[in-house]
């Protein structure tokens, strides 16, 4: 079921042919010097010895943010540069008889050349609507094939408990904290909530968003102190800079 619906998801994006992440530069246009992936859609500035910064596919993607809120917000002068669907799970320990977050790990999918080339046709809201649910459903976690764009993980930190999200194949990564919490408008009851975090440490992006969750909510009722949980969770990454 994993590899059918990831060859469904190379036909539709031309996944084999995706330019590398917007955030992979190049050092040099010697290949002995090649740190990362040259950007398919850079351009060689042969006067600064680097790379232009290419535009992020999903570049005009509007956050589908719910209307009459104002907790989660688009801040100003960013944009959009990457745009994950996440499969993983939510930890949690039972503290007082209640389930308390303890955590989660996932790994992060970019969909943004699915995006690019689904635009025509169907819009971004109702596409990655649908992908949470898909994950969910049919990706298992963990899994290493195909490999992640990026991870996710809980660090501790002299603020508490952060999420952080690093990318396995470099050094780019970004530790956030929560600046907006909303119930999930679709079932608060058996879905996470919606966030937005601001960076506190790292490159990878000033602000991340997770939205259109599915799942990860613990059982309802008293538990028992000590015991833990994982529930498993789908959501949709937006990494903005």
């Amino acid at each position: 079921m994993l590899a059918t619906l990831f060859t469904t998801l190379a036909l539709l994006a031309g996944a084999s042919a995706a330019p590398a992440p917007y955030h992979w530069t190049q050092q040099s246009n010697s290949s002995a010097s090649w740190q990362k992936p040259a950007p398919a859609n850079g351009t060689w500035l042969a006067a600064n010895g680097t790379w232009s910064t290419p535009t992020p596919l999903c570049a005009g993607l509007t956050l589908p943010l719910p209307a009459n809120q104002t907790v989660l917000a688009m801040p100003a002068g960013q944009s959009v540069t990457l745009a994950t669907v996440s499969r993983g799970v939510q930890n949690y320990t039972c503290t007082n008889g209640a389930w308390v977050s303890a955590g989660a790990l996932a790994n992060l999918y970019d969909v943004g050349a699915l995006l690019e080339a689904t635009a025509p046709v169907v819009s971004s809201q109702k596409l990655t609507d649908g992908l949470a649910p898909l994950f969910l459903a049919a990706q298992p976690f963990p899994a290493s094939n195909p490999p992640p764009t990026l991870q996710h993980e809980f660090v501790q930190t002299p603020q508490g408990l952060l999420p952080r999200f690093f990318d396995p194949n470099s050094n780019a990564s970004v530790t956030l904290s929560k600046t907006g919490v909303l119930a999930s408008p679709d079932n608060s009851t058996a879905d996470i909530t919606w966030l937005q975090l601001t960076a506190v440490d790292g490159d990878l992006a000033k602000s991340v968003f997770r939205l259109q969750t599915a799942g990860g909510q613990p059982a309802g009722g008293n538990c028992s102190d000590g015991a833990q949980a994982s529930v498993d969770y789908a959501a949709m990454y937006y990494f903005l800079s």
